[in-house]
C-alpha cells in the first residue's frame, strides 16, 4: 500500500477543525541535493567547486535556472491537493558569493553587467542587495503561485536578519527569523 501520510495527516486534522500548513524546504533541499549532486543548482564556489561547508547540507541556489519554478509548480501542486491553510518555507538564503549561470543571468538583468568574477570589499553593498534582490524575487514567485493556487492562503517563511552594512557578512554567520509573506 502506497501511504499518504501528510495527506492522511491533514485529513484528520481538518476533521477536527484544526488548521494544517506544510513544509517546504528552499535553499536546504536536502533530498534534492542527494539526487542532483552533479546540477548546476547546487552552489558553486567561483572555482566552480560544489561548496561542501555545510556538507551534506549544500545549498540549492535559489537562481539556478528552473529552481523556482520547480519550487512554484510544487507549492501549487501541494495547494491543490491537500487541506492546507499555510505553506512554510524553511531557508530563505542565498549565499553572497555564488556565481552559476542562473546569479550571472539576473545579476545582468539587475544591473546591465556581468557578475564579477570576485567580490571587492569596495562593492559590500552591491553584493548585499543582489543577495536581497535573490531573495525578494524568491519570496514574490512562491506567493505569487501559492495565491493563484488559493487566494487565502498564508505563506512565510524563515530568512536572514539584515547585515550592520558594514561588513560582508557570510550567511552562517546571520541568524534568522521567521518572516510572514501574506500579501
Amino acid at each position: 500500500r502506497n501511504l499518504d501520510w501528510f495527506g492522511e495527516l491533514a485529513a484528520g486534522l481538518r476533521r477536527h477543525n484544526l488548521e494544517v500548513f506544510a513544509y517546504m524546504p528552499l535553499a536546504y533541499n536536502h533530498n534534492y541535493v542527494k539526487s542532483h549532486s552533479g546540477s548546476g543548482w547546487l552552489y558553486r564556489n567561483i572555482s566552480n567547486k560544489v561548496h561542501d561547508r555545510w556538507y551534506p547540507n549544500t545549498l540549492v541556489c535559489l537562481n539556478a535556472d528552473g529552481y523556482l519554478d520547480l519550487v512554484a509548480n510544487y507549492t501549487v501542486e501541494l495547494i491543490e491537493n491537500y487541506p492546507v491553510s499555510a505553506v512554510r518555507y524553511d531557508g530563505l538564503t542565498q549565499t553572497i558569493d555564488h556565481h552559476c549561470s542562473g546569479c550571472q543571468s539576473f545579476y545582468r538583468s539587475l544591473y546591465g553587467e556581468e557578475l564579477p568574477p570576485t567580490w571587492e570589499p569596495k562593492d559590500w553593498r552591491r553584493q548585499y542587495d543582489f543577495q536581497r534582490a535573490t531573495t525578494t524575487r524568491t519570496v514574490q514567485r512562491l506567493r505569487q503561485a501559492a495565491v493563484a493556487a488559493n487566494p487565502n492562503i498564508i505563506t512565510w517563511a524563515n530568512g536572514l536578519i539584515d547585515c550592520d552594512g558594514s561588513t560582508i557578512c557570510p550567511t552562517w554567520d546571520l541568524n534568522s527569523m521567521d518572516m510572514l509573506h501574506d500579501w
